[in-house]
């Protein structure tokens, strides 16, 4: 009897066999599915305020940079035109 795969075909050893779907168990869906629920849960309330917080972040430091940008830009101005002090 041969099997469905021959180890002379060099393309087919290289693909792996789909594993047959394993079923369910009670423990699994009293248990489990409540806990990965839970889990990720968790990992949204962890996740969203993260994201909140960053965008905040960049928003107030890109605001900064143009201000910065805007003061240094009108101090070149009176340098050019010869309104600088002392």
């Amino acid at each position: 009897m041969t099997s469905p795969i021959e180890p002379s075909d060099p393309v087919r050893t290289m693909v792996a066999l789909p594993r047959p779907p394993r079923r369910l168990r009670p423990v699994d869906r009293l248990v489990r599915v409540p806990i990965g629920f839970l889990y990720l849960i968790f990992i949204v309330l962890l996740a969203v305020p993260v994201l909140v917080v960053m965008t905040t972040l960049y928003a107030v430091v890109r605001g900064w940079a143009r201000l910065i940008a805007a003061i240094r830009r009108s101090s070149n101005r009176g340098a050019i035109n010869g309104d600088r002090g002392a």
